[in-house]
């Protein structure tokens, strides 16, 4: 391992198959918001490796001793008309299990084919003092194909987080090149999904979205005449 804060590097090698993994996770101590996190696989072999990439990231979130309960949300992309159910919020109960998909466009498939906006967000409150919550939140920095997934096994435990490319995407990894995994970013704040969306877009503002002309130019908004 090797770090120069805020970035810190893990790198592995495996001389057998003349592949190199370096893991990265990326902060920022001065401006609040989530960690992003990174990985490439390098061929310095002769020969070329099929790969079948896994998450880029996956968490198991521990529920704390007071069994809060938690809320996943998650939207929809709009194609020929608004989401067909805007903002879902959803109660990760015992059993529950939610992949979400999205790709480089969207389509008028019906509500359940639809692509998926690559945003988390786990919301918890305790069920005896609801004034106090907590969010988790991330999200995936990719334009393909890419997935979320956030389920929970049984009562007894927390919610599992993956989020990264597709499952069952496919690639070759050439004599020479590498393979350089979709960049993604977990945060925690306390509050609710708003207070967390909030320090998201101040975030992105600040550390994400490339420089813009004069420094204060808002955030391009699409379809600005929907409403709802």
């Amino acid at each position: 391992a090797s770090s120069t804060p805020p970035l810190w590097f893990f790198n592995y090698s495996c001389a057998a198959h003349s592949l190199d993994a370096a893991s990265w996770w990326l902060a920022d101590p001065v401006v609040a918001g989530p960690i992003r996190r990174g990985l490439t696989l390098r061929n310095h072999g002769a020969r070329p490796w099929p790969l079948s990439p896994g998450p880029t990231f996956s968490l198991n979130a521990t529920l704390p001793a007071d069994n809060t309960a938690l809320v996943h949300w998650h939207i929809q992309k709009e194609a020929g008309g608004n989401a067909p159910h805007g903002p879902v919020a959803t109660s990760v109960a015992s059993g529950y299990s939610k992949l979400l998909t999205s790709g480089s466009y969207s389509s008028d498939a019906p509500d359940d084919t639809r692509d998926d906006i690559m945003w988390l967000c786990l919301e918890g409150s305790k069920t005896d003092r609801v004034s106090e919550m907590y969010t988790i939140f991330g999200g995936v920095e990719f334009s393909g194909w890419s997935t979320t997934a956030v389920s929970r096994l049984d009562a007894s435990v927390g919610a599992t987080i993956q989020m990264g490319l597709k499952a069952g995407s496919a690639a070759v990894i050439a004599a020479g090149e590498q393979f350089v995994y979709p960049t993604v970013f977990i945060g925690v704040t306390t509050g609710d999904v708003e207070d967390s969306t909030n320090v998201l877009h101040r975030w992105v503002e600040a550390k994400l979205r490339p420089p813009v002309p004069g420094g204060i130019t808002p955030l391009i908004v699409h379809n600005s005449w929907w409403i709802g």
